[in-house]
């Protein structure tokens, strides 16, 4: 055989099965549903998992880890080193992404997100957003998107927005309502 082992197939260097289950705390969901995990979710390093998955609790992903689909959780959230996961990840509280960790979608977070050095978030040619309302940046991250940090809310700005079009534009005057507009 020539090329490379999957690490999905990969026997786990401390006996653990590869594959995330229900060993781990995890609740298969109905088709097209998440799985979820009630508390905190613990994965140890080089594990795998291929669904979405909501945690009500905080999470702790080990290094060299790979996800395949998005992750939600109530609590804090850490990325080990050169864990890949393959969709966005939204949490309540703090995400810490470690060096050489990969998210390829979103991060979003309601208080702080640190993206380690070398990080990257995103993929080239789509579009990913970081937002929190405090986001530390380390040497070397590469975001294929845009870094929202502060305090203001996007959803303040889209609800102006949605304003000004219910009102009637004055087309007479040549007046459109546009993001921002106040008139």
């Amino acid at each position: 055989f020539a090329g490379a082992v999957d690490a999905a197939h990969r026997p786990h260097p401390e006996g653990l099965p590869a594959a995330l289950g229900r060993a781990d705390g995890l609740r298969p969901g109905a088709p097209g549903q998440p799985a979820r995990v009630e508390g905190a979710l613990i994965v140890a390093a080089l594990r795998h998992w291929d669904s979405d998955l909501d945690v009500d609790g905080h999470v702790t992903i080990g290094e060299g880890c790979h996800g395949q689909g998005r992750l939600r959780a109530t609590g804090a959230v850490q990325v080990g080193a050169g864990a890949v996961l393959a969709g966005s990840l939204a949490a309540a509280g703090e995400i810490y992404i470690a060096a050489g960790a990969e998210v390829q979608g979103s991060v979003i977070s309601e208080s702080t997100i640190v993206l380690g050095a070398g990080c990257v978030i995103g993929l080239p040619g789509t579009h990913a957003t970081v937002r929190a309302p405090r986001v530390e940046i380390g040497k070397g991250v590469v975001v294929h998107g845009t870094v929202w940090a502060g305090q203001r809310r996007i959803d303040a700005i889209l609800r102006r927005h949605d304003d000004a079009l219910r009102q009637p534009p004055n087309v007479a005057a040549g007046h459109l309502p546009a993001l921002g507009d106040h008139r």
